[in-house]
């Protein structure tokens, strides 16, 4: 199945650089001048093409995140969620919401500078894009991309995904996100439901103390102790992604902290040949 995004104009000044039209995109969203982006990759996989007003194929999946860098553990979680959440194509969008209810707002130069490393990642989903809104919640999520989904998403039997990993999925069902009311977490998530959004979750590594002492050590994290908590109805809105389908022990902070170390290792190598 072929699955179409219709463009309209956009409002970017095409005389811009490539990355600097990411960058003001990126404005215009943190400005309220729009309330979503979409970035898709040219054919040559060397730019992205913006679109202001697209529309987006039924039954897709939104893969959110701050993708800072994003790395070869969100593709293969991509690949393997779109081939678990339907048997047809589907298609996969990163979303990279500029606003965090925790964090400060992303500058948009580094919006541009995440999204073209998406450019150099191997083995992409063949039907994915970037879709850059200032929604860092996912009622809002919902609510921003609601009328860029084809119509017939709102059809018995249509969906829409969210890919997520645990520790999204713990702050999806912390209570302090919804005046610290379990029922009004429990209602959002209920009326998303009945919008056709489901999650699929794919487990994470994290540092933990062991039960036997106070050591760190590492725990591979699947999500069902916490759906366990949860009234069935909600329960069967996440699908979670097995171990043994999805495991991959790398993070976007990892990466970070070691290019950190590298870089502060070169520097003193310099400091040491003056």
């Amino acid at each position: 199945e072929e699955h179409d995004i219709v463009e309209e104009e956009s409002f970017i000044d095409s005389t811009l650089s490539h990355e600097d039209q990411v960058v003001a995109a990126a404005q215009n969203i943190l400005d309220g001048t729009v309330d979503a982006v979409l970035l898709l990759p040219s054919k040559d996989k060397l730019h992205f093409m913006i679109m202001t007003d697209p529309v987006l194929p039924c039954s897709s999946l939104i893969f959110p995140g701050s993708f800072n860098p994003p790395h070869a553990g969100h593709v293969a979680l991509a690949r393997i969620s779109a081939a678990s959440f339907s048997e047809q194509s589907t298609p996969v969008f990163m979303e990279l919401s500029l606003t965090n209810p925790d964090k400060p707002n992303i500058d948009p130069k580094s919006v541009s500078k995440r999204a073209h490393k998406f450019l150099e990642l191997e083995n992409l989903p063949s039907d994915w894009a970037i879709l850059l809104t200032s929604a860092p919640l996912f009622s809002r999520k919902v609510q921003i991309l609601k009328p860029f989904m084809a119509p017939a998403i709102a059809e018995v039997g249509q969906r829409v995904g969210f890919v997520i990993g645990t520790d999204t999925m713990v702050r999806i069902l912390d209570p302090k996100y919804y005046n610290n009311d379990k029922e009004t977490m429990l209602e959002a998530l209920r009326e998303m439901g009945r919008s056709g959004v489901q999650f699929v979750v794919g487990g994470r590594l994290e540092q933990g103390k062991s039960f036997f002492s106070n050591e760190e050590k590492p725990e591979f994290v699947s999500g069902h102790q916490e759906l366990e908590l949860l009234p069935i109805d909600v329960q069967n809105m996440f699908s979670l992604v097995s171990e043994e389908s999805f495991r991959m022990d790398i993070s976007s902070s990892e990466i970070r902290r070691a290019a950190a170390t590298t870089m502060s290792q070169s520097q003193h190598e310099d400091r040491s040949n003056l």
